[in-house]
């Protein structure tokens, strides 16, 4: 009879031994899958913004032009604003699929917080999205402006300025934004080993 209660006690050891194994191997099991979606999310993200850098560039020149009431200088740019048009939606393309590789981790279990690094990141990415798509509305006005300007219309750079003046500081405003969802996100990062 005691050699059965200690093949009982080996049984339940072994199960239990079993057990914690098993549940050793879900610990964790989705961080390396999490830690690949939020990287492969941060190259696309960071991809489709570079092109913020040149549209700020652009952004500054233009309204540069329009303060000082420039129009050939306005048409002159008329190839840049129209370079920039394609540039913003290829990176509105690139953006959307980092934000289908952060949703990614949001579908995984033990990885709290590579989903909130995700979340941040994504927050980023959408924002991001909002200005290219303000930009490029700002850039489809000004060339409004060039064309009528080459059709030898009336053009009035400074008093349209006034007529963006919202959506411009509405741009820089979700610029601001981003900067600081990028920061708190790569302090985060930082904070939690997550790289």
């Amino acid at each position: 009879m005691r050699h059965g209660g200690k093949r009982t006690a080996y049984l339940v050891l072994a199960v239990a031994l079993a057990c914690v194994l098993v549940a050793c191997a879900g610990c964790g099991g989705d961080t390396g899958v999490a830690k690949k979606y939020c990287l492969a999310g941060d190259a696309l993200y960071n991809q489709a913004t570079t092109i913020g850098r040149q549209l700020d560039t652009v952004k500054a020149e233009l309204l540069r032009l329009m303060v000082a009431n420039d129009v050939p200088g306005l048409v002159a740019k008329e190839a840049a604003i129209v370079g920039i048009d394609k540039q913003i939606n290829k990176s509105k393309a690139t953006l959307d699929k980092a934000v289908a590789e952060y949703r990614k981790v949001q579908g995984l279990t033990g990885v709290d917080k590579y989903k909130q690094y995700a979340s941040m990141q994504m927050e980023a990415a959408l924002k991001e999205q909002q200005a290219l798509a303000l930009g490029q509305q700002l850039a489809s006005y000004v060339l409004g402006l060039v064309v009528a300007a080459k059709a030898g219309k009336p053009v009035n750079p400074s008093d349209s300025l006034r007529a963006v003046s919202t959506s411009v500081n509405t741009l820089d405003s979700l610029e601001r934004d981003i900067d600081t969802i990028l920061r708190n996100a790569s302090n985060f990062a930082i904070d939690n080993h997550l790289f």
